[in-house]
């Protein structure tokens, strides 16, 4: 009854990124499908192009359809027995789930607390399962952006331990493992600015230690941005601990690989962290230019809610 052929992750969804030929596909079946007021197939078909939509980073296609994906599995349901509905909760979970980062990417933060609210309630009457630490993750994802880190990093470790419990994927783990060294970095840089050093020294140790868990091993196959995505975050531990190293000529390199790869978030963000860098070493004219690029970068990107930090950085000076 699920959609258990299909994944939130775009890292690991099958199919190619762009299949113009299976978009006609879809958008045909759904016609087909709300003629006859098929609302299962209808829910399926919007959930697989919302995905489809996703990994191409076309976050507000792709709520649209994942939209359509929610209210039409709600209304096959409706009046259903409490077994069917049962049977279909983690479906509509993972519906909402993915809804939540569409609309988070896209900048709807009202609809996506709004959709991180009734995974929760939904996720309450169901036993451990990875669908659960995906709305455990995407309710840090939004304590993060506002700004709430130390709820942020309660949140994180919650997901992490569902998926150990789980026995999920390796590569959602280490993928989540990276995330929450991130906000340890948060939780240490927030730290530092109130003198707390034990919390600093705290969050820095986890930091680390999340860090050498989410490492690529050197022989595996993994794509750049993931190597990137690595090196960006460990550049900010790096400088939090007081490391001697070339952060700047590091973070250089992940702008070049962004270029090259054409990935706009990942510019945008590499480019708040030489900002911060820049910052860091009183090279104020610097880092402004690096906060300036990244957000127009960001802004104007498909995922315009990454903008939020540069933009606080520019809002400040």
């Amino acid at each position: 009854m699920g959609f258990d052929n299909l994944s939130l992750y775009p890292d690991i969804f099958l199919g190619p990124a762009i299949d113009l030929a299976r978009d006609d596909e879809i958008d045909d079946a759904l016609e087909v499908a709300l003629a006859q007021y098929e609302f299962i197939s209808v829910s399926r078909l919007s959930f697989e192009q919302s995905l489809r939509l996703q990994r191409r980073e076309q976050y507000s296609l792709a709520a649209e359809y994942s939209s359509i994906s929610l209210d039409t599995w709600r209304i096959h349901f409706d009046g259903a027995s409490e077994e069917s509905l049962a049977v279909a909760r983690p479906t509509e979970l993972r519906i909402l789930n993915t809804a939540a980062v569409h609309n988070f990417n896209k900048g709807d933060y009202n609809a996506t607390i709004d959709l991180i609210q009734q995974a929760r309630r939904l996720a309450a009457l169901m036993p451990p399962t990875p669908l659960l630490a995906s709305t455990e993750w995407n309710t840090a994802l939004m304590e993060r952006w506002r700004g709430d880190y130390s709820k942020a990093l309660q949140h994180a470790q919650t997901a992490l331990q569902i998926y150990h419990a789980t026995n999920a994927s390796p590569l959602n783990i280490a993928r989540l493992q990276l995330f929450i060294a991130q906000i340890a970095n948060d939780c240490s840089g927030d730290a530092a600015a109130r003198g707390a050093t034990q919390l600093v020294d705290h969050n820095l140790r986890l930091a680390k230690r999340h860090l050498n868990a989410a490492r690529p091993p050197a022989n595996s196959r993994h794509s750049p941005a993931i190597e990137g995505s690595f090196r960006l975050i460990y550049s900010a531990y790096s400088r939090l601990s007081g490391k001697n190293e070339d952060r700047v000529g590091m973070l250089e390199s992940i702008a070049h690989l962004a270029q090259a790869l054409h990935d706009p978030l990942l510019k945008g963000q590499t480019f708040t962290a030489l900002g911060d860098e820049f910052s860091f070493q009183r090279r104020a004219g610097e880092a402004q230019m690096c906060y300036e690029i990244a957000f127009e970068t960001l802004d104007s990107s498909q995922a315009p809610s990454f903008s939020v930090w540069p933009l606080r950085h520019l809002r400040q000076n």
